[in-house]
């Protein structure tokens, strides 16, 4: 997988997306027939299901490979390196955003779109200078990382379970969640949600799912 991290900010949407290319642990593939439908729930359950049955989930996860599997492997690459530099540059786009909106609160919040297995929200909050959630569509793993928050962590993040492509229909159908309101996120984190969105097929139905992911992410950022 890409082991790289840069600060960029899109062309067309008027937001800032922190884009972390982590790898992800290798499931072996199922017969056809028994596959769910590429970047589903369900298809991400079973990920991690395949995932926990195998690596060792009691280490540090604010470290690289900090679950019990070595650097490179859990982690997907992240070294230390690589964390800093994702502190650092998320640390500088809180800074270019500091306005009164973002002083008159305790803290900015930060909104991870699928934080997978990576230290990084782990990192970002145990460092205290930011409100982490993370926005996750595996109920497998949610439930996990609650437990792992469950351990004693001085500071924790939040999970939620949702798609970031669904929150605004959620919110106008009375679906609501008081950390998912418009306008109410200072800066977002992609850890392989859109560009994984990209590589499904077809490729108009990629398109069509990178395109509602943007536009949930557009509700969510504060101007």
């Amino acid at each position: 997988g890409r082991n790289s991290s840069s600060c960029k900010s899109t062309s067309n949407v008027p937001l800032w997306v922190v884009y972390f290319f982590l790898g992800t642990a290798v499931v072996e593939p199922l017969d056809a027939s028994q596959q769910p439908a590429q970047m589903t729930q369900d298809w991400w359950d079973l990920h991690y299901k395949t995932v926990f049955e195998t690596w060792n989930m009691s280490g540090d996860p604010r470290k690289p490979g900090g679950f019990g599997g070595a650097a490179g492997s859990l982690s997907g690459g992240l070294n230390e390196a690589d964390l800093d530099a994702a502190l650092l540059c998320v640390k500088q786009l809180l800074a270019n955003r500091a306005g009164p909106h973002v002083q008159q609160r305790r803290l900015p919040r930060i909104l991870v779109l699928g934080c997978g297995l990576s230290p990084l929200i782990w990192s970002l909050t145990d460092q205290g200078y930011a409100d982490v959630i993370c926005l996750e569509i595996s109920q497998v793993l949610v439930d996990k990382l609650r437990n792992v928050a469950a351990r004693g962590l001085r500071k924790q993040p939040r999970f939620l379970l949702s798609d970031i492509a669904t929150v605004p229909h959620k919110w106008r159908t009375g679906r609501r969640h008081r950390f998912l309101m418009p306008r109410s996120v200072d800066l977002i984190v992609d850890e392989n949600v859109i560009d994984g969105l990209a590589c499904t097929f077809p490729p108009s139905a990629a398109a069509s799912s990178v395109h509602r992911a943007l536009m949930g992410a557009r509700w969510l950022m504060r101007p």
